[in-house]
């Protein structure tokens, strides 16, 4: 379905985004076979999409767990609508109720996930010997594109995903135990430049001369001429 959506927008094999992206994937592959879970068909499309920054890998885990949950749902809902005489009563309470079970259950599930998928694909990564601090600069490089268009980070609890600065602060605390899966598996060290401090670096500069630009001129009102003026 999502391909079929986004066959306008798909990319060809031969670009050179998808042949990046592949790249990447495969060398994951590699480093990782031993890994029954990679033991798979996995296909990569590569939408060219301006409107939309995002990444996924379609799984299973998430859809039966909110079938489950809809399941779950039936009784509740059931009586809802037996023991409230009024329609209109009924129809609110249903709607309040889904609210409080998507603000309680299925934004917290799907921020569950997205932590998850940061903490494998990190471990994947590290023995595929990517320099892993790269994630957080990335989510750095995310939150600085928020912060220049004035932008604020939403709200941990109203979102299906961790804020940037959450995700950032979950990355570098796991670099230690991430760089002593690299030295098991062999790889070079990582670069002495940091790439988090390339970012910041880079977020002062564009601060540093937002705050010297001077500011837009006042717009000057027009005065008509006077009759007779000549002008």
């Amino acid at each position: 379905m999502m391909i079929e959506e986004h066959a306008m927008d798909t990319l060809p094999p031969d670009h050179g985004f998808y042949r990046t992206v592949v790249r990447v994937a495969n060398r994951l592959l590699s480093a990782n076979r031993d890994l029954a879970e990679m033991q798979r068909d996995w296909a990569v499309t590569v939408v060219a999409d301006d409107a939309h920054v995002n990444a996924y890998a379609m799984e299973g885990e998430r859809l039966s767990k909110a079938h489950l949950l809809d399941l779950l749902m039936i009784l509740p809902l059931a009586a809802i609508w037996a023991f409230l005489p009024n329609d209109g009563i009924s129809v609110f309470a249903h709607w309040f109720f889904r609210q409080m079970v998507t603000l309680l259950g299925d934004l917290p599930h799907s921020r569950a996930l997205e932590t998850e998928a940061d903490e494998v694909g990190l471990h994947l990564a590290a023995r595929a010997c990517f320099d892993v601090r790269e994630a957080s600069a990335f989510w750095a490089k995310m939150s600085m594109k928020k912060e220049l268009a004035g932008e604020a980070d939403v709200l941990d609890w109203l979102s299906t995903h961790p804020a940037d600065a959450s995700r950032r602060e979950g990355i570098d605390q796991r670099i230690p135990e991430l760089e002593r899966v690299r030295a098991l598996c062999r790889c070079h060290p990582m670069p002495e430049r940091d790439p988090r401090a390339v970012v910041e670096e880079f977020r002062r500069m564009l601060l540093e001369q937002a705050a010297a630009r001077p500011p837009h001129p006042k717009s000057v009102p027009l005065e008509l001429p006077r009759a007779g003026s000549g002008g």
